[in-house]
């Protein structure tokens, strides 16, 4: 699915709508993201935060910023390149690629590489995995990376947050990318 992001909003089209996973026993959600020529953006000078392509709530009003795991990504103009990190709320913060003590868990994506994130939350702890391919050569560009996301409690209640800019300020330049959601 083509996602599109406007300067005029901070949502994205098509998906802008509260969507319950399936089924409350379906406990993994996995996405893959690849981005082209028209996803590039320029990023506002104060923008500290990062765009959210989609994650699981397990708060079943709107609020995402509470209990929830999303993937996050953000264009760094300056190598052209995207890239991605776990991004997730307890009920009281949140926790992203500085949170991890880790520099892996910032993952570069170049142009026409496929992401594949896996969100999980079947096990005690739940998880956000990450690897990158690059299917036009037909190689593994990062291998699989797995990060516990500790502070989060599921629910049964969840539901699929949407894709959303979610920073200090709106995306000036209008841009899509590809996102492909399997429940």
């Amino acid at each position: 699915m083509k996602i599109q992001h406007t300067p005029s909003s901070f949502y994205s089209i098509p998906d802008r709508f509260i969507t319950p996973l399936r089924s409350a026993n379906n406990k993994k959600l996995r996405i893959l993201i690849q981005f082209n020529e028209q996803s590039r953006y320029k990023r506002p000078q104060i923008e500290k935060d990062w765009l959210k392509a989609t994650g699981v709530s397990f708060n079943p009003i709107w609020d995402a910023r509470n209990n929830s795991i999303m993937a996050a990504y953000r264009y760094v103009e300056e190598v052209d390149y995207w890239e991605i990190t776990p991004y997730y709320h307890d009920k009281t913060r949140k926790y992203y690629n500085a949170d991890f003590n880790d520099h892996l868990a910032v993952t570069r994506l170049g142009l026409g590489e496929t992401a594949t994130i896996d969100i999980d939350w079947s096990g005690a702890v739940p998880t956000f995995s990450i690897e990158v391919y690059d299917f036009n050569k037909g190689v593994q560009v990062v291998p699989k990376r797995t990060f516990e996301c500790k502070e989060v409690e599921p629910t049964r209640q969840n539901r699929l947050i949407s894709s959303y800019a979610g920073g200090d300020e709106k995306i000036p330049t209008p841009f899509s990318y590809t996102r492909e959601i399997i429940l």
